[in-house]
């Protein structure tokens, strides 16, 4: 007897722990006639009035695509989302889809093992969106090898230019011939460059016209870039910098290494004095379009045509360097699985769908509604809109934004755009150079203090990037002092460490 119990116990060992070794294994698949609800987060203007009327109907249409398959959606407001999104991840939530937010650093939450190991799920589950990506999206949310999210395909570069009213030039205010052979030239630029510029803002400051100020972008994307690499460089972190056509991989420090670019303020303050930049700039970091000269504009293709719809009156874009680079960091907005996911599967074979041409109706119920209700077809590929305010309005009964949640290739284009709007995204993204650093990842634990201390510094000298402070070559000084005390020098030297074990690791 007493044997026999110890057989049975000894048994019910071995059972509990097979199954508890079992249930470390990876979770078994959903079987195909097993109802699912997957949880999707995403951001936008917040749950709108019609949105569980449209959420139905998505639902209901979904079962043609993805039979037994139901989503229960969640949207954030945008200013919300970051901070939301860390507290589900912090208690575990599950989630089965989830957006990463342009206002979240991808690579430091990835890292922290919020998102799913994605690249086996993508090759069993993702072939009909594969076959519609580039070969380097998914470059752009890889790190280490693995893939931890889908970027949401859209325009994935940002040519851009200025916008200027076209009787500005055609009563001979602004001459955009030369202003464009300045921002397009091959050299380097030096503030003396920029009188033309200069000429035509003292020009306005003259004549009965409402704008007379030069817009902030303006400043931000051609002033400040004086002195640097004629196709400028791109941003690994803080002031750890690549030039773009360098022929190595030498990580450069932008505190030292351009000390030309320093004029750039001098001209600030010269065009400060003349009364070219408003002195109340500081109070005013919000600009809006018609209210300053030479305001930035982002896609030049096909940006005439918003800007005149907008502004309603005839306009002009400048040029700027029409060299297209498509960063390494990843884009602007990628759609995951996080790790608490209970139906990966499932939750793929819907990413598949969203990011694919086979469901494009389902990204467009979840975009823009139902058609005669929320939008009206003007023809197979482009919508009226019947909102009462642009798209992603919390005033609007539905309507959320494509690009925070798939391919919006596969998606209407709006009444707003023109009708060629999609071919127009898919040619600047072919003219689009890849940086070298393409799936690169910087590790920035060892350097986590360092990186914290350089922003506190640079948010504590953030009004030198105004131009209207009288002494700011001392405070240049007394800023790049403290930057160096705060680790600026070791923040360099451990990128370049990292890029260099990269490349060797590629050979």
């Amino acid at each position: 007897m007493k044997k026999c119990k110890k057989l049975i116990c000894l048994m019910l060992v071995f059972v509990v722990a097979l199954s508890l070794f079992a249930g470390c294994g990876k979770k078994k698949g959903d079987s195909p006639d097993e109802m699912v609800t997957l949880k999707w987060v995403f951001g936008g203007p917040g749950k709108l009035e019609d949105s569980e009327k449209v959420w139905a109907y998505f639902n209901e249409r979904l079962q043609d695509y993805l039979p037994n398959t139901k989503v229960e959606f969640q949207c954030i407001p945008h200013a919300d989302y970051a901070e939301k999104w860390r507290l589900m991840a912090a208690s575990g939530e599950k989630v089965d889809i989830a957006w990463v937010s342009y206002a979240m650093d991808f690579v430091e939450e990835a890292g922290k093992g919020a998102y799913m190991d994605i690249t086996d799920l993508i090759q069993e589950y993702g072939q009909d969106m594969l076959a519609e990506f580039p070969d380097w999206l998914l470059d752009l949310t890889t790190l280490d090898g693995k893939i931890y999210a889908i970027p949401n395909y859209q325009m994935m570069l940002n040519p851009n230019g200025f916008s200027v009213e076209k009787h500005h030039i055609d009563n001979g205010w602004f001459d955009k011939e030369k202003a464009e052979e300045v921002l397009c030239s091959d050299k380097v630029w030096k503030k003396e460059d920029f009188k033309v510029f200069e000429d035509y803002f003292l020009t306005m400051l003259k004549q009965d016209e409402k704008v007379k100020y030069v817009s902030k972008s303006f400043l931000d994307r051609t002033v400040k870039y004086i002195g640097t690499p004629v196709n400028g460089y791109e941003t690994i972190i803080c002031n750890a910098v690549m030039d773009w056509d360098g022929k190595d991989y030498k990580v450069k420090n932008l505190i030292t290494d351009y000390p030309e670019k320093y004029e750039a303020y001098d001209l600030m303050y010269d065009w400060y004095k003349k009364g070219i930049i408003r002195s109340d700039i500081l109070e005013n970091p919000s600009e809006k379009e018609g209210e300053y000269l030479l305001f930035w504009t982002s896609l030049l293709d096909g940006a005439k045509e918003r800007v005149e719809a907008k502004r309603q009156i005839p306009m002009e874009i400048v040029q700027k360097r029409n060299n297209y680079r498509i960063g390494y960091k990843g884009s602007d907005t990628n759609t995951a699985i996080p790790v608490t996911s209970e139906h990966p599967e499932r939750a793929m074979q819907l990413l598949n769908l969203i990011n694919s041409s086979k469901g494009a109706e389902l990204l467009n119920i979840l975009a823009y509604g139902i058609e005669g209700e929320h939008y009206e077809k003007i023809n197979d590929t482009q919508i009226k809109w019947l909102g009462d305010e642009p798209i992603g309005s919390s005033n609007n009964k539905y309507g959320y934004e494509n690009w925070a949640l798939g391919n919006v290739f596969n998606s209407y284009i709006t009444d707003e755009n023109p009708a060629n709007w999609n071919d127009v995204q898919r040619e600047v993204n072919e003219k689009g150079k890849p940086s070298k650093l393409m799936g690169f990842t910087l590790n920035q634990k060892p350097i986590k203090l360092e990186i914290a201390q350089y922003n506190a510094v640079m948010k504590e000298y953030a009004y030198l990037e105004s131009g209207i402070v009288e002494n700011y070559k001392e405070l240049l000084k007394e800023r790049n002092k403290k930057l160096v005390e705060a680790g600026s020098e070791k923040i360099v030297a451990e990128v370049q460490r990292q890029v260099d074990e990269w490349v060797k690791s590629k050979k």
